[in-house]
């Protein structure tokens, strides 16, 4: 077997398992206060699940664009631009965290005003974001030192760091949700990470540890490493804006009573997230072929990655298809003509996951090759241009189905046209 190919696929299931257990996290909350409180907070955590998506993209475009200029320094030698980065992206985390908790403060009224939601869901909503903009500006920073403390090569802490955060939220959230509603969900949040945040601090103890901070905050380095992770990180803001259109839309066409049926979707693509796991399991040695000029490897390499996308993402639908009712069970979904719907809705979106994964795996290899206008473009028209225009005709066609069935077929429709213009461009 190819070198590359072997090493691939033994990098293929922590690539995997990392982003199927970050999901876990977010889905916590989702799942304890469904379970707990009913379909009206499932309907509130799904309108805020938008500003998650957010979060994420700036948690990431901060902390993984620092950490691509960070270990260019280190490769380079030069521990004091290491220094630097290291610095700047801290201090940059603690900002973006701030004015974005700030912006979603502000936020809270016009959204609710925005999505048109009374009574028991309105209530839900605004006591979960209350409390969750706390969260919202510590979370930066406890991803930044995570990302920061495995590029040290301290995997280890890191993991022991999620699982104590994973451990925290479930039993805290419960309890919490249980006395103080979806309030209580998110103040479980924020214990989670404040200790998940102090596992990950134990690094800067350790003997091995290369991170040092000193008082260095740039607007062009910030800028540098923003924009060294965003068409990856874009993803998340996409799906953001996405989110946001369809809750509305499904709101103006079908009622507040259907939104359970949004969040089962979003809880199963949640699942089928680790689809996105391909990718940077072939990114370093992609990479590196790239650089000695092995483009036979390089060839050899995304073969497989393809084919393993491939498979994944038809094993991933047939599991939806067969078993949806397990998602609808896990958030908490029990009134029958919503858990009809729900299954319904996860069957035909889950049929899109072959595509969903060849499509993480081009857009990834756009940006191998520094096409990152390329890349960006097939995330723009596969997660928010033809989802929110096929959806709308959907259901404008066939009602609640079709809107369902337009969701679904952004995805083979984005491939399509894609590689259609970049035929006539190329």
């Amino acid at each position: 077997m190819d070198f590359g190919v072997s090493k691939f696929r033994r990098l293929l299931f922590v690539s995997c398992a990392g982003l199927a257990s970050t999901n876990l996290l977010d889905l916590t909350d989702t799942m304890i206060a469904g379970n707990i409180l009913g379909e009206k907070a499932l309907s509130a955590m799904n309108l805020f699940w938008p500003c998650v998506d957010l979060q994420f993209f700036l948690c990431m475009a901060v902390a993984s664009g620092t950490a691509i200029l960070y270990s260019r320094a280190v490769g380079d030698f030069d521990a004091r631009r290491a220094e630097n980065a290291f610095s700047n992206g801290l201090i940059l985390a603690g900002l973006v965290g701030l004015a974005l908790g700030t912006g979603l403060w502000f936020l809270r009224a016009p959204a609710a005003a925005f999505y048109g939601v009374t009574g028991e869901t309105l209530a839900y909503l605004t006591d979960y974001w209350r409390v969750f903009v706390i969260e919202v500006v510590i979370f930066p920073v406890y991803v930044y030192l995570n990302t920061m403390v495995v590029c040290d090569g301290d995997s280890r802490v890191s993991a022991f760091s999620f699982t104590t955060e994973l451990a925290v939220n479930a039993v805290a959230s419960y309890f919490l949700c249980k006395a103080y509603g979806t309030a209580g969900c998110a103040t479980g949040s924020i214990v989670s990470t404040l200790s998940g945040m102090a596992v990950a601090s134990t690094h800067f103890l350790r003997k091995t540890n290369s991170l040092t901070f000193r008082w260095h905050f740039s607007l062009r380095d910030s800028l540098s490493a923003f924009l060294a992770d965003l068409p990856e990180a874009s993803v998340s803001l996409f799906t953001a804006v996405v989110y946001v259109v369809m809750n509305k839309l499904l709101i103006v066409d079908f009622g507040e009573d259907v939104l359970p049926v949004m969040t089962a979707v979003i809880a199963t693509n949640g699942f089928a997230l680790f689809l996105y796991g391909v990718p940077p399991a072939a990114q370093p040695i992609v990479n590196v072929y790239r650089s000695e000029g092995n483009f036979g490897s390089v060839r050899r390499v995304m073969r497989a990655a393809l084919a393993t996308s491939l498979a994944l993402g038809v094993l991933t639908g047939l599991v939806f298809v067969l078993f949806p009712g397990v998602v609808v069970r896990l958030i908490g979904v029990t009134t029958p003509e919503i858990v009809q719907q729900s299954c319904a809705a996860i069957r035909v979106v889950a049929c899109s996951y072959p595509f969903v994964a060849v499509t993480a795996l081009f857009t990834a290899y756009y940006l191998y090759v520094e096409r990152a206008l390329l890349s960006v473009s097939l995330v723009a028209l596969q997660s928010v241009v033809l989802p929110i225009l096929l959806s709308a005709a959907g259901a404008r066609a066939l009602g609640q189905d079709g809107f369902w069935i337009g969701y679904a077929a952004a995805s083979p429709l984005a491939l399509l046209l894609f590689f259609a213009v970049l035929k006539q461009i190329c």
